[in-house]
């Protein structure tokens, strides 16, 4: 019987060195630089652990799914007669979500753990992090596979035949914690992930509604100025920069004094709060700002991104960095959930007899780091086959006699 490895296993779909020579290149021409490039070499790696840190933002996640998971896994062994399932983590980021996962699950038979990020750094910190958890707990008749896939969102496609392959029980739970929903546009990456799952899979996300509440919305945005967290955030944000080779970051020091603004942008009307005093103030736009708003962050009504954006170079070359994440609001985010079912590219749905907004708390207290989060169970539907049409059997047509010629009589 195969056991734990003495090692992960890894899968490299996206290869590094092609992940940074598309960032260099983007950087010389001026282009955007994606929010997925910011975690990518050890650089990016470090500095996020330091956001994570700083904002101490893995810690009302975890107190979510402390709270919450027992409930979730009982529902998922409830849906498939109370046998295990396997953990596919896209964004594994440092592990500490899975870690979270597995410690309430009691996950100690035969499982597959499957990581899934684009930083191939980060892929392998979270990967190790979950494998040295797994180790000491397994027993002699234990059967786990712990993969590590480095791949993009944008190309999950790629992945399909690996996790197929590593599928050890009929259910997969994919989960997609960290907010990260809100860091891209909803239904191109709901389109990559349910791409891989299978019928009867399992979809966790985890979502900030915010938007719907003045306060909430208020403390995610102090969050986002936060002074104590500012330098981490910056030099996270600025990580890109070291990939430029005709960039002198340490003669700029942009992480001490960036031309850094955070943008509100809220039905196509925006503003712009800088931080340069470490509390928002709001100013008018300009056509330069419109330009980034690229319009818009969100697939989903009345959701308020907010966007940190780094702009430096001289008129011909423009730099552009770029961070955002969006706030829902509950009842435009619940349409948007609801109307998946109907799109035969995802096709997931609620499980049955599972709330929208069961696994959340809407009545603590609010503070610098406590916006309204959530976790949303989806599981992923078979495709209704569409009945084919009848045939309709047409009667032959009689023939006509010809038309008489005048004069002639019949």
């Amino acid at each position: 019987m195969r056991q734990l490895n003495k090692y992960p296993e890894y899968h490299y779909l996206e290869r590094p060195e092609k992940i940074v020579e598309t960032v260099i290149k983007q950087l010389r021409e001026g282009k955007t630089i994606e929010n997925k490039y910011l975690y990518l070499e050890s650089i990016g790696a470090k500095n996020w652990s330091a956001v994570e840190k700083v904002l101490q933002l893995c810690e009302n996640e975890e107190s979510l799914l402390q709270e919450y998971f027992p409930r979730i896994d009982r529902l998922i062994k409830d849906h498939t007669q109370n046998r295990l399932y396997d953990i596919v983590s896209l964004g594994c980021g440092t592990g500490t979500d899975d870690i979270s996962i597995l410690e309430h699950s009691a996950m100690t038979g035969h499982f597959s753990m499957i990581t899934i990020d684009l930083s191939w750094c980060i892929l392998e910190q979270g990967t190790t992090k979950i494998f040295n958890y797994l180790r000491p707990k397994m027993n002699p008749q234990s059967d786990v596979n712990v993969l590590g896939i480095c791949c993009d969102f944008n190309s999950l496609t790629k992945a399909k035949e690996v996790v197929r392959a590593r599928r050890k029980n009929k259910v997969m739970l994919f989960h997609l914690l960290g907010l990260t929903i809100g860091n891209s546009h909803e239904i191109n990456i709901l389109k990559n992930i349910s791409s891989i799952m299978e019928s009867n899979d399992f979809l966790l996300l985890s979502v900030d509604l915010s938007a719907s509440d003045k306060e909430a919305l208020k403390s995610a945005i102090n969050a986002y100025g936060n002074p104590n967290a500012l330098p981490a955030v910056n030099n996270f944000l600025l990580g890109p920069l070291n990939f430029s080779t005709y960039f002198d970051t340490d003669k700029q020091n942009p992480s001490n004094d960036p031309s850094l603004k955070t943008t509100i942008v809220l039905n196509d009307n925006q503003i712009d709060y800088s931080f340069k005093d470490y509390w928002p103030k709001i100013i008018k736009t300009t056509s330069e700002d419109i330009e980034c708003k690229q319009t818009g962050f969100s697939d989903i009504e009345k959701t308020v991104s907010l966007v940190r954006l780094y702009q430096f170079g001289n008129e011909k070359k423009n730099q552009l960095l770029c961070d955002y994440s969006n706030k829902y609001d509950r009842g435009a985010f619940e349409k948007f959930i609801r109307s998946l079912a109907d799109n035969n590219e995802i096709n997931l749905s609620l499980p049955s007899g599972v709330g929208m907004f069961e696994f959340g708390v809407s009545d603590k207290n609010l503070d610098l780091h406590k916006p309204n989060q959530y976790l949303i169970l989806l599981q992923k539907k078979k495709l209704r086959k569409r009945k084919p049409n009848p045939k309709i059997e047409i009667e032959p047509r009689s023939k006509i006699p010809p038309r008489p010629s005048a004069g002639v009589s019949i």
